[in-house]
């Protein structure tokens, strides 16, 4: 699934990476989209970015980008599926295995960069806190 805001997060990645519009992050809320003027959360540009410059072309960038967020998605998924279910294992590891199979998931973690993926998984990690 990659759609408008795709290529929009990859466009700002690739904009900041050649050195433009660096100014974007207005208030550190702006990191997490949470402030009233930003485009998009800018820390998944920052991130994307980042790889840029390390030397990743864009295609193997997005794959990490996925890669690492669904790997975030499922520990987090664990660590709620192990509050839940606290004495039944077989009940947690069905709880990851539904999660990380789930459409939705699936669709906003693979092989897409869009800002919807992280927050799918850093939600699992902010829960067991």
């Amino acid at each position: 699934m990659v759609g408008n805001d795709a290529f929009n997060v990859i466009w700002m990645a690739k904009s900041m990476n050649e050195g433009w519009y660096d100014a974007w992050t207005l208030k550190f809320a702006s990191n997490f989209g949470l402030f009233p003027f930003s485009f998009y959360p800018i820390g998944v540009v920052f991130f994307l970015s980042i790889l840029l410059k390390i030397g990743f072309s864009i295609d193997i960038t997005v794959y990490i980008f996925s890669l690492f967020f669904m790997v975030i998605g499922i520990i987090g998924s664990y660590l709620v599926g192990n509050l839940i279910f606290e004495n039944n294992s077989k009940m947690k590891y069905g709880y990851v295995l539904f999660f990380s199979l789930s459409p939705i998931f699936l669709d906003f973690t693979y092989w897409t960069c869009s800002v919807r993926g992280p927050f799918l998984a850093i939600l699992k990690r902010w829960l067991t806190i």
